[in-house]
């Protein structure tokens, strides 16, 4: 075991590498098969135990970030859209827990028997940072610097869940002040004058939901982990800086995800950045909300036409952009484009009654010639809370796309959908048909609309992109 450790740590980066400890056949907690039941439990997936009390699910032990022409396409279509709001695109691709405690995940893989070597780990994430550079993007380098910090034996996350600490939240906004001040060199650093700062007193109790399954799934009672808690201000208190505060959308948009589900943890993150931007931050989480439903959520709220400057877009588990791009990029892109009723991006429109099981079907006129992604539909909402749609395309051809547009419960209400064309299908669209995935009436506005201005093409290899193809006289299989 000695010489597993002294190989682990000479593969560690300088300034995560830290002393193994000994790998003992006892575990600081007895949670007889948690790798399986925790399968079966809240977690959804399987849990290893590390030492030292820290746990990991099984997609924080990962190697691989893949990044195919279609995800690629996404994200400079992503772009694309943003800047006809003026809106800069930043990307955060977030280390995952085990890059950040490789000792405590090399402990949870050897006694689970799972392959983990945190130097390719490492490697392969860089990799994948390289290439969003190579699209234009700009991207902030959180494990860059953490490097460049050199702090050994520091906690970033906690050990029983995925939250951050503050000492990540940190490092995130020092790094995301670097890119920054890089991209919009003359916005960033901004005129506020905020100060983080320690608030005296006893740390609060960490509440998460992974101490609730955890003690399911254990034998004994595992204690809470404590939060510090910090407050951020404005330095400057005279009147001058009130009477220059304009009001309006900040700045800064984050679109944050499940590692910020806890109030303090978000509050923590947001005052650091806002430190260190010296500029208001408008937080944007949900709780379970994975890659893409606060984004999503952002999309649909017209945010991007608010006045906001930057979409800082934070992505803990790059490994899953990949099958999240097609949805995004059909939904999301359109959303940030938004409703072209009235103005001269609509192609054509009607209005449209939806009765509590029906379906409604927009035929193309005979004289409009429409095809490919450069198209997408805007359908306006009197039901907000509808939970979503599914969208068939009928092309000229025979071809049918059928698109499923699901609103999540915990996104909430949203009073438009939005579906692009499939950048797979170059024949002419023969109609839009659109039908309610659960029972209740809508009317409102639909329209074919036209980008307002040239896109990025969407990736041809992906085909429909995920979307069920039909010839006609073709049924769905169940």
């Amino acid at each position: 075991m000695t010489l597993r450790k002294t190989l682990l740590s000479m593969l560690l980066p300088l300034s995560l590498a830290t002393a193994m400890p000994a790998l003992a056949v006892e575990l600081t907690y007895p949670c007889d098969d948690i790798g399986t039941r925790a399968e079966l439990s809240g977690f959804g997936t399987a849990v290893y135990q590390g030492d030292e009390g820290w746990f990991f699910r099984s997609n924080e032990i990962n190697h691989e970030f893949p990044l195919s022409e279609r995800g690629a396409m996404f994200l400079l279509r992503l772009d694309a859209v943003l800047k006809t709001h003026g809106v800069q695109l930043v990307l955060m691709p977030l280390p995952s827990k085990s890059m950040l405690a490789p000792a405590h995940a090399a402990v949870a893989a050897a006694t689970n028997t799972l392959i983990f070597d945190p130097a390719y780990a490492r490697a392969q994430f860089e990799a994948r940072l390289d290439s969003f550079r190579d699209l234009g993007l700009p991207v902030v380098d959180v494990l860059g610097q953490i490097d460049k910090m050199g702090a050994a034996d520091v906690a970033y996350f906690f050990g029983q869940d995925l939250h951050w600490r503050p000492e990540l939240a940190r490092a995130a906004a020092l790094a995301s002040a670097t890119t920054f001040e890089a991209a919009l060199p003359d916005e960033f650093p901004g005129s506020k004058s905020f100060v983080t700062r320690l608030v005296p007193g006893e740390p609060a109790i960490h509440t998460t939901n992974s101490r609730l399954f955890l003690n399911q799934l254990c034998s004994t009672v595992i204690p809470a982990e404590t939060l510090p808690i910090y407050e951020t201000v404005e330095a400057d208190q005279s009147v001058d800086a009130f009477l220059g505060d304009e009001s309006g959308a900040p700045p800064v948009s984050v679109n944050r995800h499940q590692l910020h589900r806890t109030k303090p943890s978000l509050t923590i993150s947001t005052g650091f950045l806002r430190e260190a931007l010296q500029s208001d931050v408008a937080s944007f989480a949900i709780a379970g909300g994975n890659i893409d439903q606060s984004l999503f959520k952002w999309a649909h709220s017209g945010q991007a036409a608010s006045g906001t400057r930057v979409l800082l877009w934070e992505i803990p588990y790059v490994d899953r952009l990949e099958a999240a791009a097609t949805l995004l990029e059909r939904t999301v892109v359109p959303a940030i484009a938004g409703s072209c009723v009235g103005t001269e991006n609509e192609v054509f429109g009607v209005d449209y009654t939806l009765g509590e099981t029906g379906q409604f079907t927009l035929p193309v006129p005979p004289d409009v010639a429409v095809s490919g992604d450069d198209y997408y539909v805007a359908l306006q909402l009197s039901d907000p809370a509808a939970r979503g749609f599914t969208f068939s395309f009928d092309y000229r051809d025979g071809q049918r796309d059928l698109l499923p547009v699901v609103r999540e419960a915990r996104v909430g209400a949203i009073d438009h959908v939005y579906a692009e064309l499939s950048p797979g299908l170059r024949a002419e669209l023969g109609s839009i048909s659109f039908r309610a995935m659960q029972p209740g009436a809508n009317a409102g506005r639909v329209a074919l609309c036209r980008y307002p201005t040239a896109m990025p093409k969407g990736a041809q290899n992906g085909g429909t992109g995920g979307a069920v193809v039909l010839t006609t006289g073709q049924e769905v299989k169940k």
